[in-house]
């Protein structure tokens, strides 16, 4: 009956993993993060873009709160941004999820007028995100397996007797 009290529930994360992303401009996207959607909290983000004839390739380690979302996926480095809309929610359960073409953008944050703004230097026009789900054992299926566990130790006792 140990077995039972440790069967807690609790938020999981996935890695969610870039596919076959490519702007326009021929160059690509790759990385991946950990999203957890019970949370909406990201980590763990590792985003690539390769140099292309407009702007030079970028590696983003966060994400900007506010503007990620189970939908989207804002991050900043060094004077760039990258943003990225899903043409669905990313779950804790995986899947595959495609990215929104022409509505996702790499560019430059420019100031204007006191206001910091980003100018689009190229888009997605290809792509997906991807991960695979982790099947973690549910309580009734613990329970059983402790029990099975239970009477074979019991059986064995009773046969040392």
């Amino acid at each position: 009956m140990l077995l039972l009290g440790s069967a807690s529930a609790h938020a999981m994360s996935l890695t969610w993993t870039f596919q076959d992303a490519y702007f326009h401009d021929k160059s690509s996207l790759s990385g991946s993060f950990d999203f957890d959607a019970d949370t909406d909290t990201f980590s763990n983000i590792s985003l690539n873009t390769q140099d292309g004839r407009r702007i030079g390739g970028s590696h983003y380690t966060s994400v900007i709160p506010g503007l990620s979302t189970s939908v989207s996926i804002a991050a900043m480095s060094l004077g760039n941004y990258i943003g990225v809309l899903l043409t669905a929610p990313m779950t804790n359960a995986g899947g595959s999820i495609g990215v929104m073409p022409l509505l996702s953008t790499e560019g430059v944050l420019k100031r204007f007028f006191g206001k910091t703004l980003p100018l689009p230097k190229r888009f997605l026009v290809k792509g997906k995100l991807v991960a695979d789900a982790v099947s973690l054992p549910e309580p009734a299926t613990l329970a059983i397996f402790s029990v099975g566990l239970l009477g074979i130790f019991s059986m064995r006792r009773r046969k040392q007797r």
